[in-house]
């Protein structure tokens, strides 16, 4: 078990350090461009092929299984409510967030 002059093997190996990588983009527009173009996009479908209600629907239907899958058990909810209260600023705003969505009409 004893290496060397009465030491343990493990106190001469060194302690592995964190490494900490940043990704960063080197080919390809830039985010201001991506989100330029995702505002673009966003644009041209409200004006020339608004969402019907049939796939707004959809999407609430979508959204409200989502919230209910998130808590269906506590560690997933609490993760959610304090998601919301960094990041938002109030926990209710998870259950906010699905009142807005049903709430969504169509453009006519």
């Amino acid at each position: 078990m004893r290496a060397g002059r009465g030491r343990p093997r493990d106190a001469r190996r060194e302690v592995p350090q964190p490494v900490h990588v940043v990704p960063r983009a080197r080919f390809g527009p830039g985010p201001e461009k991506v989100e330029q173009e995702a505002y673009r996009v966003i644009e041209e479908a409200m004006t020339t092929k608004p969402f019907t209600q049939e796939e707004l629907n959809g999407y609430k239907v979508r959204v409200r299984a989502a919230k209910i899958a998130a808590v269906e058990d506590n560690s997933n909810l609490s993760g959610e409510l304090a998601q919301s209260q960094a990041i938002l600023g109030d926990w209710r705003e998870f259950f906010r967030e699905q009142e807005r969505v049903l709430a969504l009409r169509p453009r006519t």
